[in-house]
Order: C-alpha cells, then sequence, then structure tokens
C-alpha cells in the first residue's frame, strides 16, 4: 500500500516525465546564477557549458534561452589548463575578434542584412572583422546578453550535453521569441526559423536524460560558486 509520501513522490515523477523538457530545463536554470558582461572572472569556473539569456526575451515566466555554447578547454592529466577557457570564450563572445566566434558573427549580420557582400566578408574567418561592426555587436551583446553557466570539466561530456540542450530548445514549439526579437532581422533562415544565434545542433533528436538533468542541477553555478 502506498503512504502519501510514496504517492505525491510518484505523482511529481510522472508530472516531470510528461513536462516539457525545455520548459523543465528553463526552470532549473531560473535557480543559477545571472552574469552579465561585468562578470567577475573569479566567480566562474575554468570549464563548462554557457547558457545565454537575451533582454526582452521570455519563456515559461523567466529568461529565454537564445544560445548554448561550450569551451573546448580541459585540465591535462598534470592538472593543467589546457586550450581555452570560460573566460576566454566570454571575452571574445562580448568583445571580439569576430573570427574566433559564430555568435558574434551571427549578430553581425543582422546589421550587414542588406549587403550580401559585406557579409560574406564578414563571415570569412580569416578576414579582420569591420570596426564600425565589431563595436556595434560589442555594444549589442553587453546592453543584452546575459548568461548562466554549467560547470562541466570533461570535454566529451561537455560536448554530447550540449547537443541535447540545444536540441530541447531548438525542437520546442512553445519557446518562440517575441515579435521584437533582433534576431527575426537576421538574413540567415536557420536563426530565424529557430529563434536561436546558432546553427550547428539544431532540432537534435536525442533527448535530455534524467542523468541529464540531475548533472546540470548539481553543476548549475549558484551565487558565484565555482
Amino acid at each position: 500500500m502506498l503512504t502519501e509520501s510514496h504517492y505525491l513522490k510518484k505523482l511529481t515523477d510522472f508530472m516531470e516525465d510528461e513536462m516539457n523538457k525545455c520548459e523543465r530545463l528553463h526552470k532549473i536554470l531560473e535557480k543559477g546564477k545571472l552574469f552579465d558582461a561585468n562578470y567577475n572572472e573569479n566567480d566562474i569556473p575554468k570549464f563548462g557549458i554557457c547558457i545565454f539569456f537575451e533582454k526582452g526575451e521570455k519563456a515559461f515566466g523567466g529568461n529565454r534561452i537564445v544560445r548554448t555554447g561550450i569551451t573546448k578547454g580541459y585540465y591535462s592529466e598534470l592538472g593543467e589548463i589546457t586550450g581555452q577557457t570560460l573566460h576566454d570564450r566570454l571575452e571574445t563572445h562580448y568583445f571580439g575578434p569576430k573570427q574566433k566566434t559564430v555568435f558574434r558573427r551571427k549578430i553581425g549580420e543582422v546589421y550587414l542584412r542588406d549587403d550580401e557582400e559585406l557579409r560574406r566578408v564578414w563571415n570569412d574567418k580569416k578576414i579582420k572583422g569591420d570596426l564600425e561592426i565589431e563595436n556595434k555587436v560589442s555594444d549589442y551583446m553587453a546592453k543584452n546578453m546575459t548568461f548562466k553557466i554549467i560547470r562541466m570539466d570533461n570535454p566529451e561530456k561537455r560536448k554530447e550535453l550540449e547537443k541535447r540542450l540545444i536540441g530541447a530548445v531548438s525542437n520546442c514549439k512553445e519557446c518562440m521569441p517575441s515579435k521584437d526579437w533582433f534576431g527575426h532581422k537576421s538574413p540567415n533562415p536557420k536563426v530565424r526559423e529557430s529563434g536561436l544565434w546558432q546553427e550547428k545542433h539544431l532540432f537534435y533528436k536525442t533527448e535530455l536524460t534524467e542523468n541529464d538533468f540531475k548533472e546540470i542541477e548539481l553543476n548549475l553555478v549558484v551565487y558565484g560558486d565555482k
């Protein structure tokens, strides 16, 4: 015979299974510390997954995810930092150069939407970005983009979870951009159709698992704790 507490637990488990996984993800992320361009480097971990939000974009009663990304750096067997850290990646996103980040190139495309040739040059990773556009992108990022972090030192786990996170948001029919979202002006159909500032892993079919949600809750940076 089920006790009341057991019944409530089973009911809660059932409701969580039925809940839109994108909604569940957003609800969990609400508990995390929200950072902006003026973050303190000492408050963030060296490696992990960075989830961005944008001013004016809402979903499920909170901020809507507009991009998910990772850094490819890791700790060596000797415990030394190898490759790019989250701080390195965030500095590039917010301040450039555009050659090193798809995020900035996607934002910059909006400013160049009426000139196909300038967009081609802007999207060429070998060519230095126009300073005026770089400044516009930096200004937009600083004023509109905030982020939360899921600490994850293992680079392979990080890559796999990133795919499922992007899939959960891009496949969601309820997590839609506002009518005023800046991305509606993008010449890139993938940005407009997905409501996200990215192209890789859009509409990824493998769903978030219970273990994924546990990992996210356990490793979400809260109050600057690393």
